[in-house]
């Protein structure tokens, strides 16, 4: 399993560019979420929500429910709106 986020993206790259005939590249996609093909996730810096769910999907399956629970957490953070400071 290999996962890249933000400059880690870079390696993944890399072997895009280095390896002729590299099977994946007409799988790129330039998104801003996570994405997975198999073993191997990569999301842009500004997804870390969605590259965890992915690779932790990746690594365990089977835990579907657990993570489900994850992404309504993530999604609860990012409906609330602004930060609040500390007092």
């Amino acid at each position: 399993m290999v996962g890249g986020i933000c400059a880690g993206t870079l390696a993944l790259d890399w072997i895009n560019e280095k390896e002729p005939g590299y099977p994946g590249a007409q799988n790129y996609q330039d998104v801003p979420y996570a994405i997975a093909d198999g073993r191997i996730v990569s999301a842009p810096g500004s997804a870390p929500g969605t590259f965890a769910l992915a690779y932790l999907k990746t690594l365990y399956p089977q835990r579907s429910s657990d993570l489900a629970q994850m992404r309504t957490l993530f999604a609860k953070e990012y409906a609330e709106g602004e930060y609040a400071e500390a007092s």
